[in-house]
């Protein structure tokens, strides 16, 4: 290989390179999301059974706290402590797989 003809030699040390990637003890996490756990109407429970049937919905929109939503979900649930059937909504974001 040859050098560049207009490169000049300096005599200042070169500057390390920047080290790649995150710094040690960063974390990962880019969002925090709080879930609430659905209670019981009748007991104000938050323990239930497992899920029995699911509905998906598919409606986008933007719901109370401004976050954005593309379906609807509204899963039948029995209540562990006294017995009571609910039903437990929740509002996805979700993102078309991609091609």
């Amino acid at each position: 290989m040859t050098k560049p003809k207009n490169v000049r030699p300096t005599t200042e040390p070169q500057t390390e390179k920047k080290p790649i990637g995150r710094p040690p003890g960063s974390p990962n996490v880019r969002e925090t999301a709080v879930a609430v756990p659905s209670r019981c109407n009748a007991c104000g429970s938050t323990e239930r059974e497992p899920y029995l049937d699911r509905n998906d919905l598919e409606f986008a929109g933007v719901d109370s706290g401004g976050k954005a939503f593309t379906h609807i979900v509204r899963r039948r649930v029995r209540c562990a402590g006294c017995g009571q059937m609910r039903i437990d909504v929740t509002r996805e974001n979700r993102v078309p797989p991609s091609r």
